[in-house]
């Protein structure tokens, strides 16, 4: 029980490790309720995990918030982190703002890897109004995003948009509960210029898309230009009420090829893209 307990350390190089799947096993419990006593003096509250250090991890575990409803009196976030870090084989739910929170951008994101490595995690109910992500990048971060499954999340994975940012998501099944577009990059200032960016690069590919409704949560919305580009290719988009790829604020730097649309299969070799105007 980890009721009022924040920002916990964890340092260098250590695996907080538990036995999820080992024969049937639920894997061990990390929870936090919320008290009565607890007085927030912002909007956003301390983790409860902070590594302190490059190399930790945390593996087969359940790491369980307390809300997990789309309303909630302030924001959390399970594990957040300035360092590379690997977190797999986790159930993590009932987190406010974010069950993992990525901030650390390395010098070669030729791998995105190399900026955190989160797989094979079930991540479900982080789906506060207006935050509620699963995994999100802010700071500039990378990260590799694979093998996961998501489900009642207001949006899986998200990115702030800013320069430099970016994540390749693959091998991911989003289930059918969503309330918004489900992969998203937020949109920024150019800021070496007029317009808005959305990061540098996303790799969207090989994930399967469960959602067909409510019209809002169509698979993958990118909120202005990407200074490098979103390639989305080899995904399996459920979804149909409008083209699975949305771009706003903005045209251009996206490539949508070789797509499955529809749970009768039709295959996509280019597009569609819905270029909006509404905000989300």
């Amino acid at each position: 029980d980890m009721s009022g307990y924040f920002n916990v350390q964890v340092p260098a190089g250590v695996t907080i490790a538990s036995n999820r799947g080992e024969n049937g096993a639920a894997g061990g419990r990390i929870y936090q309720n919320r008290l009565t006593t607890d007085t927030s003096p912002a909007e956003y509250w301390p983790p409860l995990f902070k590594p302190s250090g490059a190399g930790a991890r945390f593996t087969g575990l359940r790491i369980e918030g307390p809300d997990k409803t789309t309303n909630a009196p302030d924001a959390r976030c399970a594990i957040h982190a300035y360092y590379w870090m690997e977190v797999d084989n986790c159930e993590i739910w009932g987190w406010s703002h974010a069950g993992i929170v990525a901030l650390y951008r390395p010098g070669d994101v030729s791998d995105m890897k190399n900026g955190g490595y989160f797989h094979h995690n079930h991540i479900h109910h982080c789906q506060m109004s207006g935050l509620g992500y699963g995994i999100v990048m802010s700071d500039g971060a990378v990260s590799l995003i694979e093998a996961n499954y998501f489900d009642y999340c207001r949006h899986a994975i998200a990115g702030d948009g800013i320069a430099g940012e970016g994540y390749e998501a693959r091998y991911n099944i989003c289930g059918p509960n969503a309330t918004s577009h489900i992969f998203d990059m937020h949109g920024k200032p150019n800021p070496s210029g007029s317009g808005t960016i959305a990061g540098d690069t996303i790799r969207i590919h090989h994930n399967t898309f469960m959602a067909t409704e409510p019209l809002h949560a169509f698979p993958v919305c990118i909120r202005g230009v990407p200074r490098d580009g979103a390639y989305i290719d080899h995904n399996w988009f459920y979804y149909t009420q409008a083209p699975p790829v949305w771009q706003m604020n903005g045209k251009g730097n996206i490539y949508v090829t070789d797509n499955i649309i529809g749970q009768n299969k039709t295959f996509s070799p280019s597009g569609p893209i819905e270029y909006s105007t509404w905000d989300y």
